[in-house]
């Protein structure tokens, strides 16, 4: 079995929440004993799910990958590509570490996605 990056910090981290709408919510969340991500659903201010309860997502990918899913058991709409963007951001913002810095980095000054090869000099994204 691969062994795991040490974490200092042993608390669960959250990332901002994502509003869907006036009474929905999605909170990222990361936890470092288990090394895993997972996406609480809020609903009229309580907690209605969580997509990572059973599963296991140890990369933000994982855990976006069946989000639709996991909403549509909810009767809740698929997320749009904006609330993708942001639950991404989240995510790595619950997790922190550098890759947290580097989005940071990037956010306050978006010439540094050049060095980071996140985009082409003619501002095109990579895939």
């Amino acid at each position: 079995m691969g062994s795991r990056p040490e974490t200092t910090e042993k608390t669960m981290g959250f990332g901002t929440p994502v509003k869907m709408d006036e009474t929905t919510q999605l909170r990222p969340v990361f936890d470092p004993r288990l090394y895993c991500f997972s996406i609480q659903l809020w609903v009229d201010g309580e907690p209605g799910g969580i997509h990572g309860l059973v599963e296991q997502f140890p990369h933000p990918d994982d855990v976006m990958a069946t989000l639709n899913e996991f909403l549509a058991q909810y009767e809740i709409r698929p997320i749009d590509e904006e609330e993708y963007s942001a639950l991404c951001r989240s995510l790595i913002e619950a997790k922190g570490g550098p890759e947290w810095e580097m989005v940071r980095m990037v956010e306050q000054d978006p010439e540094m996605a050049q060095l980071f090869l996140f985009v082409d000099e003619d501002g095109e994204g990579h895939e």
